[in-house]
């Protein structure tokens, strides 16, 4: 990728709106590329977008030049989500810092699914016989309707109208802002989330998928352009499902595993030098069973439940500090396949 220095993409240092155009904005983002990341340059670009078709809205220019260009995609990046378990918990718990409409803009995205951006300029003329009509700030040319569930009536019913302000979310202050009281809102609400309004948008999709609604709903409810928007929702729902999938009760008795298990204890008892925890894995499927920590007394720990093993890459959910890991693993073909030392304690 060629190097491009900030005078050879503005070389006059001032450019004119109608100075922008393919070539400009394709130089433009390959200098954004060369000093920050990926999912930065398409932040800053997608913004530039947002200003660019509010001046084709307002009439001060016929077309943008983003309509023939094409902005650099994301790439894959852990997304936060909310289970509904953790949105009700959210919802019982009044934050002590902020304003509260910051919680009530947040937990309207949860159940409609709009970005922030929306939220923020969203008026009551767009909302009619129960539900939401409305361009997105980000692709204005394309109309996007949601139906508004009965938490979200429940919401919009019970905030306060400004006398003037024909917006309903009149008093949310800006994104940076509101993501810092969201995550003073998440610590004290007891949840270990990395909280940003964003993750509301995330949840939507999630809970819905979860609960049966179709993939092409979630994607017209979004404003996604393309289904492969919506099937990344989709993939983090079937990791769910797998790990909800190892509750099932197994066709073989858990006794000899427990036993197992039970007598590795054993063995760490009498050799304080033994390994100080394992990973066991079933030799048939491939499937963690427990992560299971060894102490000097025999006593054991279960450590963390597991999610999926593909080409020696485990992924598990681990317990103690409410996160998945993922380790690589090279286990032996045994009855159970043991992973040692996956934690090992400092002596």
């Amino acid at each position: 990728m060629p190097y491009y220095s900030p005078y050879e993409v503005f070389p006059q240092k001032r450019c004119l709106v109608q100075d922008v155009d393919e070539d400009l904005l394709d130089n433009f983002q390959s200098y954004l590329l060369n000093q920050v990341s990926r999912n930065t340059t398409n932040a800053y670009l997608s913004v530039f977008r947002q200003h660019f078709n509010k001046l084709v809205v307002k009439g001060v220019i016929t077309a943008s030049p983003f309509s023939t260009f094409k902005i650099i995609e994301e790439g894959d990046t852990e997304r936060t989500t909310l289970t509904i378990e953790e949105v009700r918990t959210l919802a019982s718990f009044i934050p002590k810092r902020g304003n509260s409409q910051i919680r009530q803009a947040f937990l309207f995205s949860c159940f409609t699914g709009l970005r922030f951006s929306d939220v923020k300029k969203l008026v009551y003329s767009e909302i009619e016989n129960d539900q939401i009509t409305f361009r997105p700030a980000k692709t204005t040319k394309k109309i996007v309707m949601v139906p508004l569930t009965d938490d979200a009536k429940s919401i919009l019913e019970n905030l306060s109208k400004h006398p003037i302000n024909k917006k309903i979310f009149w008093d949310l202050p800006s994104s940076q802002v509101v993501n810092v009281y969201l995550k003073f809102w998440a610590l004290e609400a007891g949840l270990k989330k990395n909280l940003h309004f964003h993750a509301a948008r995330h949840t939507f999709a999630t809970i819905g998928l979860t609960f049966g609604m179709d993939i092409y709903t979630v994607k017209e409810i979004l404003g996604h352009s393309k289904i492969e928007m919506a099937q990344i929702y989709a993939k983090i729902v079937d990791q769910k499902k797998k790990f909800e999938m190892l509750k099932f009760p197994p066709l073989i008795q858990t006794d000899n595993i427990i036993n197992y298990i039970l007598s590795i204890g054993y063995q760490k008892k009498q050799h304080p030098n033994f390994p100080d925890s394992f990973k066991f894995v079933k030799s048939i499927s491939d499937v963690l069973i427990a992560v299971v920590e060894l102490f000097n007394d025999g006593s054991l720990q279960l450590i963390g439940l597991p999610i999926d093993v593909e080409d020696n890459e485990l992924t598990y959910w681990n317990e103690s500090k409410s996160v998945f890991d993922t380790d690589v693993i090279n286990p032996t073909l045994d009855e159970f396949k043991i992973i040692e030392n996956t934690f090992t304690k400092k002596r």
